[in-house]
């Protein structure tokens, strides 16, 4: 419950959300819910990362719509966070081939060097993406390579900030 805050400073009310916003708090400024989460790269998000890597090998610039990926990978069932992989720089947004200027050109990804550098086993990441209001705030942790990845399965209890099960 938010105490009354009718006459703090915005100062007062930043410093008061800052001390809460890891558990999650209704921000006293916007009402909104306020909510840092820490994402890891789960063995789904890394699974995809490695059918986007062999369906562009030939062309690596080529950039792909998330649901060409889906199609091709028997272990994503949506787009789920897969556009999370852009946070450690593993993707990047792009334009299709050929902008159709009738249709939403969103969903168009395309892996970078880091990215097949990481299918490949040759570069690793940092283990945890800090995330407020959807933004990066940060990358910490150990660092970890894609065997590990493909070892991490999605927990909702740890991602809501609960405890692991």
């Amino acid at each position: 419950m938010n105490p009354d805050m009718s006459n703090w400073s915005l100062r007062e009310a930043k410093d008061w959300l800052l001390g809460l916003v890891r558990k999650g708090v209704i921000c006293p400024c916007c009402h909104q819910f306020a909510k840092v989460y820490e994402r890891r790269v789960t063995s789904t998000m890394a699974a995809g990362l490695i059918q986007m890597y062999r369906m562009t090998r030939e062309s690596p610039r080529k950039p792909l719509h998330i649901n060409q990926v889906i199609a091709a990978c028997k272990y994503m069932t949506g787009p789920g966070d897969f556009a999370k992989l852009a946070c450690w720089e593993l993707i990047e947004e792009a334009q299709p081939a050929t902008p159709d200027p009738s249709k939403s050109n969103q969903g168009f990804w395309r892996i970078t060097g880091l990215g097949e550098r990481f299918v490949l086993g040759d570069a690793t990441i940092p283990t945890t993406a800090v995330i407020y209001a959807g933004n990066l705030i940060r990358l910490e942790g150990d660092f970890i390579n894609i065997y590990q990845c493909l070892r991490n399965k999605f927990d909702y209890r740890e991602l809501m900030g609960y405890g692991k099960n």
